[in-house]
């Protein structure tokens, strides 16, 4: 009797201890390096099978996690190949993997980084650069603009500047978009003729951003540029070459809705690789009479020819309309009215739906194309090269004709210019259906009309770079940046607001000369301007680092 408890109590002691030695915590340590560069990669994940727990890497690569004895860590980035790690089930208290090494994915990180970096990896220069990685790009963008991601990075100063959706304000260093060199993919996007960049524009691609890079102040750039301020540089998913897809929906105040996915078919046996993504967002706004509606779209086709040949085919874009705030206000105002900072007196109603006056709504829409080549010729050199077109259409909303008082607000003070004349509705928002009724009582015409100041452009373009690394002393990189840029402005008639035609103004400042005297006009036609303006850019770009003792 006796031995047989002895032997029962052995075996449960057993037991216990395996239990014990199973359910042990190890305090697992190591540093995530990038293969052939041994430079660190900060953000990558770090976690156990099925997510229980997990961690990312630090600036420094350096990651540290508490696990269970025989667990399986899963090491993801996006563009590079996801690692298993396995933890001895012998290991005690701590354990270092060491260095880890991460390969770029086959459709990676490479592609981009000639075309795309604004700073090279491989670039020994010191240049002051930070990174909004994925992991801030998913946790923060569901529900801000694509500005604001970059608001906690050194000398960025960002605003919303009181306006609607995609009106943010960026100054990099103390300066504007004007002299903010702005690209995506390595592609400029300001514009040709003004420097400017309008963030509305792209306010959706938030949603297909791999990695923001922000580069403050002057530094080494292959394309001529207007970046005294800096460089913004925004990389998309086309690095992202990882099977699978995700679908996501989010509402906010205001009535916030937000629907998006993305699907990728990963780098197949054929060499092909597929990424699709989507989005539509739509909102109230927070500022009264500042609805929107916005969507963005991203379509990746990758083919690997061979070792040496790389093709790679993106478009993207994010068409939106939006109403804005069109005019700033009076302290005493925003205090005394009940709407307090949501106050907004730039809109009105037609038929129920929301509209906005002058300067109060805008629309764009402007696709970005590029077919991108990658050669690797041998260890040493490669030729990177990218053609590129972009499209757009879009513009914003005037009003003009001889009765503008009607429905015109002071752009200082957000109160009537005329209050005598001024249309406005008990409650001061726009009276569009006193104006309509103006109109149609008119024996010459509308008196007051709504216009779109439509700024659209052709943008075609040719990047190419080729490095050569001579030896580990010497590397020269040269380059060609060629454009060819059209801009098309002219102002068209949108709506007639209840009158039968439009008659322009005869003075010759303002009536389009290849208009009759009194032509009575109809919705679609060229009033105020009607102008195209065309830009050639060709720049050669050649530099060689000499790096020794």
């Amino acid at each position: 009797m006796a031995k047989r408890l002895s032997l029962i109590i052995t075996a449960l002691a057993l037991l216990l201890a395996s239990s014990i030695s199973a359910l042990a915590q190890v305090q697992v340590t190591g540093t995530i390096l990038e293969e052939g560069s041994d430079e660190p990669i900060p953000s990558v994940a770090v976690y156990t099978d099925g997510g229980a727990s997990g961690t990312y890497t630090e600036s420094n690569g350096a990651f540290q996690l508490n696990v269970a004895a025989g667990s399986q860590l899963t090491v993801s980035f996006i563009g590079y190949e996801t690692l298993t790690l396995r933890v001895p089930a012998s290991a005690r208290g701590s354990y270092d993997f060491g260095k880890v090494y991460m390969a770029t994915s086959a459709i990676g990180l490479d592609e981009v980084r000639v075309i795309a970096s604004v700073v090279p990896k491989d670039r020994l220069t010191p240049v002051p650069v930070s990174n909004v990685t994925m992991k801030a790009i998913q946790t923060q963008a569901p529900n801000i603009e694509f500005p604001e991601l970059l608001k906690a990075t050194p000398s960025v100063y960002v605003t919303k500047g009181g306006g609607g959706f995609g009106d943010s304000r960026i100054n990099l260093r103390g300066f504007d978009s004007n002299n903010i060199g702005v690209l995506i993919n390595g592609v400029p996007i300001n514009d040709m003729e003004s420097g400017k960049v309008y963030w509305s524009n792209w306010a959706g691609l938030n949603d297909v951003s791999s990695f923001i890079q922000v580069q403050r102040g002057l530094g080494a750039s292959k394309l001529g540029l207007s970046s005294v301020g800096g460089t913004i540089n925004m990389v998309t998913k086309s690095t992202d070459a990882k099977k699978g897809g995700s679908i996501y929906t989010g509402v906010g105040n205001d009535g916030f809705l937000k629907t998006s996915f993305n699907v990728s078919t990963g780098l197949m046996d054929n060499g092909w690789a597929i990424s699709l993504a989507g989005s539509r967002s739509q909102g109230d706004g927070y500022v009264d009479g500042t609805n929107f509606v916005g969507w963005s779209y991203f379509v990746n086709v990758s083919k690997r020819i061979n070792d040496h040949h790389r093709l790679s085919f993106t478009a993207f874009g994010a068409p939106q309309w939006h109403n804005q705030r069109g005019q700033m206000y009076l302290i005493e105002d925003y205090h005394n009215a009940a709407e307090g900072r949501r106050l907004n007196r730039g809109y009105g109603y037609i038929n129920g739906r929301v509209e906005g006056g002058g300067y109060a709504r805008n629309f764009y829409h402007k696709p970005q194309l590029s077919l991108n080549h990658y050669w690797d010729i041998n260890k040493e050199s490669s030729i990177y090269t990218s053609i590129y077109a972009s499209i757009s259409n879009g513009g914003g909303r005037r009003i003009r004709g001889a009765k503008t008082d009607w429905l015109t607000l002071d752009y200082n003070t957000g109160r009537p210019k005329d209050p005598a004349a001024f249309m406005g509705t008990p409650d001061g928002l726009l009276d569009f259906n006193r104006v309509m009724e103006a109109n149609r009582a008119s024996d010459n015409g509308s008196q007051l009309i709504f216009s779109n100041a439509m700024n659209s452009h052709n943008w075609y373009g040719l990047l190419s770079y080729y490095t050569n690394k001579f030896s580990d002393l010497f590397k020269l990189t040269a380059g060609f940046d060629g454009r060819f840029y059209q801009g098309i402005h002219r102002e068209v008639i949108e709506d007639l607001l209840g009158g039968d035609y439009y008659i322009e103004p005869q003075n010759s400042s303002t009536k389009l000369m290849y208009h009759k005297p009194y032509q009575p006009l109809q919705v679609g036609d060229y009033i105020q301007y009607d102008n195209i303006g065309e830009v050639l850019w060709n720049g050669l770009f050649a530099q060689g680092e000499f790096t020794g003792e």
